[in-house]
């Protein structure tokens, strides 16, 4: 028998939308696009200049509420930066999920998009 992992991986969705994000003891805001999104991470493309293993904080606002959701930087590339969500709890991976879904399934713009998804999540 075969011990190696064959868990697959997350599928991934093709989304564009803007987010904020903080570096770690960061003081402002950074503007990102997610490209790509999966309920494990997501490709951003930043102006920012990002580092593997750097530790940031995805910022999901919207009518005075916000959302945060903890992530590291796994790689950098062309096309972007890969990260990883660092979920705290079932809230997180509710909402990120919820976004994939509303995105994928009820083709919602943007702004449509997060609201729903925060009044669920309120």
């Amino acid at each position: 028998m075969d011990n190696t992992d064959t868990k697959k991986p997350a599928e991934r969705h093709n989304i564009d939308f803007d987010l904020d994000f903080k570096c770690n003891y960061a003081r402002d805001f950074n503007k990102a696009q997610i490209k790509n999104l999966s309920v494990t991470g997501a490709l951003i493309k930043t102006d920012v200049a990002l580092k593997p293993d750097e530790r940031i904080n995805v910022f999901v606002r919207i009518s005075g509420r916000e959302r945060k959701i903890p992530a590291k930087v796994v790689w950098i590339g062309e096309r972007g930066a890969g990260i990883k969500f660092n979920h705290f709890n079932n809230r997180d991976i509710q909402i990120v999920d919820d976004l994939i879904y509303f995105v994928t399934e009820k083709g919602l713009s943007t702004k449509d998009l997060l609201q729903n998804i925060l009044n669920k999540a309120a």
